[in-house]
């Protein structure tokens, strides 16, 4: 804000910058995720996703249950070393 020599604002100045580039990665961001977790969890094959670091499981789609006959929140957790010892 800039103002006289009386104190009332004059003018002020503003910076802006266009974001429409980065909302439109966003979004398509957004979109490549559903469709990932879409194919992810109804994939026919038994997908298990383990920790890079602790080779725990973190993630499993549904064709993943019948494989160690456990429902997912029951593998969730372990390590992978229970699927393929």
């Amino acid at each position: 804000m800039i103002k006289d020599i009386r104190g009332k604002p004059k003018a002020f100045i503003a910076t802006t910058k266009d974001i429409t580039e980065r909302k439109k990665i966003e979004d398509d961001l957004r979109k490549s995720e559903v469709e990932f977790k879409f194919a992810f969890d109804n994939a026919t094959d038994a997908i298990f996703w383990a920790d890079a670091e602790t080779g725990r499981l973190v993630y499993c789609n549904r064709a993943a249950e019948a494989f160690p006959e456990r429902k997912r929140n029951q593998v969730i957790g372990f390590h992978q070393s229970m699927l393929h010892p």
